[in-house]
């Protein structure tokens, strides 16, 4: 049965990323919609409308790594980030780095995503260790 289903924090909270990713059926096609003035503002504070009692990015990261192991991942979209509130590029850098984790799990190996020096990404959690700078690559 096709269907859009929403996840709300407090049964992110309540049940954990599996389970919450468990409710599919496995090979499920998907699309996550990722709304990031849902998540914590403390984590990621670049955002107009800020919601209190979100999860935190490490939640969020185990949500979509969960969700993209068990259903065939056919797109993301991410809604809300407001790069003009975020003048340091830490909370780009968390969004990358989700974004990062998401696709490692669709893809099923290791993506470094390498920059030379663009918001901090040289230092990015996905990339290899020893990798070159390269402006925007990313790399399989």
């Amino acid at each position: 049965e096709a269907g859009n289903v929403i996840v709300r924090s407090r049964v992110l909270a309540q049940d954990g990323p599996a389970a919450v990713a468990g409710r599919l059926v496995e090979g499920d096609r998907i699309g996550i919609v990722f709304d990031v003035d849902g998540t914590d503002p403390a984590a990621l504070p670049a955002v107009r409308a800020p919601v209190p009692g979100g999860p935190g990015t490490d939640v969020v990261g185990q949500l979509f790594v969960a969700l993209a192991a068990r259903g065939s991942l056919e797109g993301m979209v991410v809604t809300e980030f407001e790069p003009e509130l975020d003048p340091s590029g830490t909370s780009a850098t968390a969004v990358v780095r989700l974004l990062c984790r998401v696709l490692q799990a669709r893809l099923g190996h290791q993506l470094a995503l390498r920059s030379a020096g663009v918001g901090g990404l040289e230092s990015h959690a996905c990339a290899r260790p020893g990798a070159a700078a390269r402006h925007d690559e990313l790399v399989g």
